[in-house]
């Protein structure tokens, strides 16, 4: 475990962190032997945090989210965070362009704690209309991918279960003004 002290949210992503806070804390030898040791798994989680999150661009506006709350398998996060990015992603642009669909989003919530949820897969919807309408059937192959309908679903059992589902209405926002 490493503990950090900061002085505020924001420093704790690495801002305004004090110049040479470390000094004194280890000889040169440690800190070489120490960063050596934990390089790799501190490169893994500032990428797993800053990199998973993908999301198609909001083509319109969006008052209803439904949110798909997913346990993803033990290992398989790189593959279920690239089925996200490389299969339903495409998907969602085609439904967004068809206007079936206002918004598509995977977030992963950071911290988590051990055996929740990290991942969630979101979909918007500019009104009820689009909400409780229905998907046109989409293939892989209608989406330029080289997979069957089966193999999609077998790669999805494989990687993720979806453990609920929540539908969230937007009752008011404001925006900056605009100059």
């Amino acid at each position: 475990i490493t503990l950090q002290w900061y002085d505020d949210y924001a420093q704790t992503f690495g801002e305004d962190s004090p110049e040479g806070w470390q000094l004194g804390l280890f000889t040169e030898e440690e800190a070489v032997a120490l960063s050596e040791k934990t390089i790799a798994s501190r490169d893994y989680v500032h990428e797993m945090v800053s990199s998973l999150v993908t999301t198609a661009d909001v083509q319109g506006e969006v008052k209803y989210i439904v949110v798909s709350w997913m346990k993803v398998n033990p290992g398989m996060e790189t593959e279920y965070v690239n089925m996200e990015k490389e299969i339903y992603k495409l998907w969602a642009e085609e439904l967004i362009s068809r206007e079936q669909m206002s918004y598509w989003g995977i977030w992963n919530v950071w911290p988590y704690a051990e055996g929740e949820s990290r991942y969630f897969a979101v979909q918007g919807f500019a009104n009820v209309e689009q909400l409780a309408g229905t998907f046109d059937s989409l293939t892989p192959g209608e989406l330029g991918l080289d997979m069957t309908l089966e193999e999609l679903m077998e790669l999805t059992q494989k990687t993720r279960e979806m453990v609920r589902q929540e539908v969230w209405v937007l009752v008011d926002q404001v925006w900056a003004e605009e100059e």
